[in-house]
């Protein structure tokens, strides 16, 4: 008889418990942002805007303004989208002879922002290889041309986009 009441008290706690996370999910969730939802399309986009590092952390004004990481239409490289930015990119790193003495190679992770207009801001890298190519993927990217800007209802907004740049040992 002991062993069923314990068994009882024991279902009891673990509703309760599922409950009380229930609700703190429910409380937590209803301070997000809703889906944005255009029916035109049938497509669910779900739109975030953040707050750039300030003008200490980047010493750029320009990367003050709120930017964002997904948009209804996302910032393309101007010359054959993907595969015409891996050529640019692969096309115009310069190996230094000090690189071609490391033999590294890799993936390098450098995140921009693309300005209303299409111009490349506040190039960062987010993962690199070593320091002398990270710096010269640095240079390349902010070299490149003006992009196609990314669009949220109908208008060109600012928006974040990562880039890889691909290093091979040469």
């Amino acid at each position: 008889m002991k062993r069923g009441k314990q068994s009882r008290l024991l279902w009891k706690a673990v509703a309760i418990a599922g409950v009380s996370v229930g609700l703190t999910a429910l409380t937590a969730c209803s301070n997000m942002q809703p889906k944005e939802t255009d029916s035109t399309m049938q497509v669910t986009t779900i739109v975030g805007k953040t707050p750039l590092p300030s003008e200490e952390e980047t010493g750029n004004a320009a990367c003050l303004d709120s930017v964002y990481d997904v948009c209804e239409e996302p910032p393309q490289y101007p010359d054959n989208g993907m595969q015409g930015l891996l050529e640019y990119t692969i096309k115009n790193f310069n190996y230094t002879p000090i690189m071609q003495e490391m033999c590294v190679q890799g993936r390098i992770i450098v995140q921009i922002i693309v300005d209303k207009d299409g111009s490349i801001l506040c190039p960062k890298v987010l993962k690199g290889v070593e320091r002398h190519y990270d710096e010269e993927a640095l240079r390349v990217v902010s070299s490149m041309p003006k992009w196609i800007p990314g669009r949220q209802r109908g208008e060109a907004v600012r928006a974040r986009y990562t880039i890889p740049v691909l290093v091979r040992a040469r």
